[in-house]
């Protein structure tokens, strides 16, 4: 796939990235905090989902949050590696919700017309917790991973794209699907950019 998207259908990745810029980009906006992410799958739709698919069962990975530095409601969550897509959207006080998108994906044993192209689609949704006098401490959420095919004017492929044929005579593929993640975080660096001291364990969900 042309990676790129920053977590998780992780087809290939640590956290899937979707691979689009040079060096690991810098979110607009007034950063928050700097975060130690980690992830779990907790529900999946997509057959190259389990333990031995394409599919990562957990991640790790480190990123800001940034909120308008206007105090608008924009917000943006990064992740520190090269080329890795931000991914943007809004927040409500201290709940975020982002997303980031890329097409051009491929997977193992799903085979697509030439005039039919994959996307993968990750939201992040959770908040920004803060601990004694008002230190971003944790990050509490989770993470859904859509994958779909589509043609180029916007129609919906569905089963067009197909793996090896089922039993019943259906697809493996099954697209569109979704793969869930709890996605917790505890706080490593200030907005500032000094080091925490004793960041606050990010809650279980």
């Amino acid at each position: 796939m042309r990676k790129g998207l920053l977590v998780a259908a992780a087809l290939g990745s640590t956290a899937c990235e979707i691979y689009a810029n040079p060096s690991p980009a810098v979110c607009p906006g007034k950063p928050v905090a700097s975060f130690s992410f980690l992830g779990s799958q907790t529900a999946a739709s997509c057959a190259f989902a389990g333990p031995s698919g394409q599919a990562n069962t957990s991640f790790a990975f480190t990123g800001t949050v940034a909120f308008g530095a206007d105090g608008g409601s924009s917000a943006c969550l990064s992740q520190d590696v090269p080329q890795a897509r931000l991914n943007l959207g809004t927040h409500s006080e201290n709940f975020l919700d982002v997303s980031s998108n890329d097409t051009g994906a491929a997977l193992n044993g799903c085979s697509c017309p030439t005039s039919v192209t994959l996307g993968i689609e990750q939201e992040i949704t959770g908040d920004v917790l803060y601990g004694d006098g008002g230190t971003p401490a944790a990050f509490d959420g989770g993470m859904t991973t859509t994958v779909t095919a589509g043609y180029a004017d916007g129609g919906s492929a569905g089963t067009v794209c197909c793996g090896s044929t089922l039993e019943d005579g259906g697809c493996s593929c099954g697209l569109p699907c979704t793969i869930s993640y709890t996605m917790t975080g505890t706080t490593t660096l200030s907005p500032e950019g000094g080091a925490l001291g004793s960041p606050a364990p990010s809650p279980a969900r």
